[in-house]
């Protein structure tokens, strides 16, 4: 499984009726090493489709493609389909394919997965104050006070979804992670399109 594969398929289906682009995406438009079980992922996108030029493609793509057969109308419905189209994406054939996000009203977001184990417990809870914010108490007039102080999660407006998973919206996602890296925590991004 290479890219010399997705290459050649597109080249034995581009003058095939309707197909406006073939796209390239997943593991190898990214340069990644794809695991023996993994398939190459290709979009194909069509001005209409027809059945028969469906069947085809696949009896040419064997099993070692997973094909997404669309028109540009169905995109709004795939968004991992946009995401690729938008970023990580080779355009193999055709002509590149423009999406108004607007219309789709997709937003860029991001997940972010961390993990804090390998950090130091004094580093963990700086880390989690950095991100979730907490709670000072001090002494004013004998008066014992607190002072609640937000973290970058409340004032990004991200999102905790789970045990060290945040989303936040894309263009806030690097403030996250450079706190992350700054505490040298393990991280990973994926890139999303939501409502």
């Amino acid at each position: 499984m290479t890219f010399k594969d997705a290459v050649k398929l597109s080249e034995n289906i581009k003058n095939f009726p309707g197909i406006q682009s073939v796209v390239l995406f997943g593991d190898i438009a990214t340069g990644k090493k794809p695991s023996p079980q993994s398939k190459i992922d290709m979009a194909i996108i069509y001005s209409k489709k027809d059945r028969e030029i469906i069947k085809w493609i696949r009896y040419l793509a064997t099993d070692k493609f997973k094909l997404h057969h669309l028109t540009t109308d169905e995109l709004k419905d795939n968004p991992k389909v946009v995401d690729a189209l938008s970023g990580e994406g080779i355009l193999l054939q055709g002509n590149p394919v423009v999406l108004s996000l607007k219309e789709m009203e997709l937003k860029p977001k991001m997940i972010i997965s961390y993990n804090t184990t390998e950090l130091a417990q004094n580093d963990r809870s700086k880390l989690n104050r950095a991100l979730f914010g907490g709670v000072s108490t001090y002494l004013q007039r004998n008066v014992r006070k607190r002072k609640n102080y937000p973290g970058l999660v409340e004032k990004l407006h991200a999102e905790h979804i789970g045990k060290g998973v945040l989303l936040i919206d894309k263009r806030n996602a690097s403030e996250i992670t450079n706190t992350l890296n700054g505490f040298k925590a393990q991280y990973k991004e994926i890139p999303i399109w939501t409502h």
